[in-house]
Parts: C-alpha cells; sequence; structure tokens
C-alpha cells in the first residue's frame, strides 16, 4: 500500500507548522516532513512539540553531514526517538549542494562523507549497552573507542533516509539507506529517478523491500479556487527550482537555462519579481488541477516505483482545508 506524508516549508510561522503536523496525523497521513533549508526556520524544535502532541505519525529529521556532525546527529536522532517513543526517522543528504557555497563551505567527496556518516551514527546507536565503539577511520571522519553513546535509546535500529541529488547520489541511497528521499520534480522524472535507485539496491545485492522510496512532490490544490492554488505553486518553484536537476527538468521541456533571470531576482531576495517569471510550463514542475488530475499524476509516482509519496509546497490557499481534501479524497483512493 502506498504510503503518504505531508511536508511543510519553512517559511511559515512556527505555530501554524506544529498546528499542521499535528493535524496532518488526523487526516490520516503516515509521515510529516519538515523542511529544514538553509536559513529558513530550524524544525528540529518544531517536530519535538508535533511528537509531544501525535502518537502515531513518523517524524523524519533533517540532518546535513556539512551541517551537523554524526555525533550530534546520533544525539538528536535518539532523543527524538525517545521523546516520540520510537517514531523518529534520520534524513541525511541534501537536495542541492548549492546552498552549501552561502556560507563557504565547498561538498567535496559528498559521497563518501554521507556513506561515513551513516554508518557512524548506526555504530554509535548500537554501542550504548556494551560502552564500546570500535574505533574508526575513514576518509571523512576518526572516531576512537570513546565514541560509544552514554545513554540506552529507545531503538538501537532508528530508520536513515538518505536525502539525495544526482545519479551517484540516488545509486548510494539505494545501496545503504533505509529509505532514499528524492524530490521528484516532475513527477514525470520518477521512472529515471527510481531506476537509480534501485540499481543501488541491486548492487548492495537487496531487495526493493528493504527500501522506503520516497518522492517529495510539490502539491496545490483548492475546490473553490483552483486558479489560486495553481498560482501558489509559482514561489516554490522560483525558489527552488534553479537547484533541480537538469535532466529531470528535461522530461517537461525546461531546463536549467530557463530559471536564470528567476535565480538572480530569487538571490536579490525579490522572490516577489522572480514568481512573475514562472511560467505555466514551470506548474507541471508540481501537482494542481482537479481531483481526478491529482490523482493522475500521484498514481502514476506509485506505478513508477514509489512506495510513499510526500505532499508539500504550498498545499493550497487554505493549508487545512488542502489536507482535509488529500486526506478524504486522495488517500483514500490509495489504500
Amino acid at each position: 500500500m502506498l504510503k503518504f506524508g505531508s511536508r511543510f516549508l519553512g517559511w511559515y510561522n512556527s505555530k501554524d507548522l506544529v498546528e499542521w503536523g499535528v493535524f496532518s496525523e488526523k487526516c490520516g497521513f503516515d509521515f510529516c516532513w519538515f523542511s529544514h533549508d538553509t536559513f529558513m526556520r530550524s524544525t528540529w524544535p518544531i517536530i519535538s512539540v508535533v511528537a509531544s502532541r501525535t502518537e502515531r505519525l513518523q517524524l523524519p529529521i533533517f540532518t546535513s553531514p556539512y551541517g551537523l556532525s554524526p555525533d550530534e546527529a546520533v544525539m538528536l536522532a535518539a532523543t527524538l526517538d525517545e521523546i516520540s517513543r520510537g517514531r523518529a526517522v534520520l534524513c541525511v543528504g541534501g537536495h542541492t549542494d548549492e546552498m552549501l557555497k552561502w556560507v563557504g563551505t565547498e561538498a567535496g567527496d559528498e559521497l563518501t562523507r554521507t556513506r561515513e556518516a551513516v554508518e557512524l551514527v548506526r555504530r554509535c546507536l548500537r554501542s550504548a549497552k556494551s560502552h564500546r565503539f570500535e574505533a574508526f577511520h575513514g576518509k571523512e571522519y576518526h572516531w576512537g573507542p570513546e565514541a560509544f553513546l552514554r545513554f540506552d535509546p529507545f531503538r538501537q535500529k532508528i530508520p536513515i533516509y538518505i536525502s539525495p541529488h544526482g545519479k551517484n547520489f540516488l545509486v548510494l541511497s539505494g545501496e545503504i539507506g533505509d529509505g532514499s528521499y528524492p524530490m521528484i520534480t516532475p513527477p514525470e522524472a520518477a521512472p529515471r529517478i527510481v531506476g537509480s535507485i534501485m540499481e543501488g539496491v541491486n548492487n548492495a545485492k537487496r531487495q526493493k523491500k528493504d527500501i522506503d522510496i520516497v518522492g517529495f512532490a510539490w502539491i496545490s490544490i483548492s475546490k473553490e479556487h483552483p486558479k489560486k492554488a495553481a498560482e501558489l505553486l509559482k514561489n516554490p518553484i522560483a525558489y527552488f527550482g534553479p537547484y533541480l536537476d537538469e535532466t529531470d527538468l528535461n522530461t517537461v521541456g525546461l531546463s536549467l537555462r530557463d530559471f536564470e533571470e528567476i535565480k538572480k531576482q530569487t538571490l536579490r531576495g525579490r522572490l516577489d519579481l522572480a514568481s512573475q517569471l514562472v511560467t505555466d510550463d514551470m506548474l507541471r514542475l508540481g501537482i494542481t488541477g482537479t481531483i481526478s488530475e491529482c490523482i493522475e499524476r500521484i498514481a502514476g509516482l506509485e506505478k513508477a516505483g514509489l512506495t510513499q509519496v510526500s505532499l508539500g509546497g504550498p498545499l493550497g490557499p487554505n493549508v487545512q482545508d488542502a489536507l482535509k481534501i488529500i486526506g478524504a479524497e486522495i488517500l483514500t483512493v490509495f489504500r
């Protein structure tokens, strides 16, 4: 059965993010994802509050191996797992490395750094009871025998999802991830993306059932105001579109060249002007339209091999109404 996650961008205020996260459980979502984008709201405290007010939702928490060291990541994940009573999911990676340059960070060997970070987190989670950690000397990290967890985690095996971008990262996510969480923008790119993830699964001699293949899709929906819902897609497309994969964009006849002027405006802090440059063709990067049209595009994602669809972005002119519609009229179709 296809799983569903709600997802919320960090440009909404914290109070709303918490309330929407809690409401997601009532609407039948399985996961609640919060974007953790550079210089936007930190979602870690928000997720902790949502954890204390929900009982069923799985709660992924995002980390970058360049923004948070593995020792801090394992502490963060284990503490959230304790608060949520076993509902934490640790996400490692990023949907682009462009934003690292904003703070003078060069990604370097991103694949090795991610692989080693994931290995260290897993080993550290297992170390608490024995108070022993076998020294690790990799290319990116060097941990001594003192690197054991000082408290018993709620679970020794917290799921780790990889947030990949680019072909090689997608393959890596299939090799080592309990889940893979790429952007599916546009949805038509899903078959290629899933194919790369499955290449990694096969390389590691795993099976598809061993990994949750999650696609993050932008959606904006409204029965009363469908045109306004479509217009709302322009902000995330303008902000994130310039960082999407060229090959993915090509599937709907777009390229990064189409976003050059948009990118200039967003980097000047003029998202309003950038959004005005978003064309109707660019709206195909997300999902919008009638309920049946949205269902059709989501069905295409399931057919491509996704096991979970994370629906976010603007969601709609009224976020709670959009969550209700998705829960009552879309999620039920796939269950």
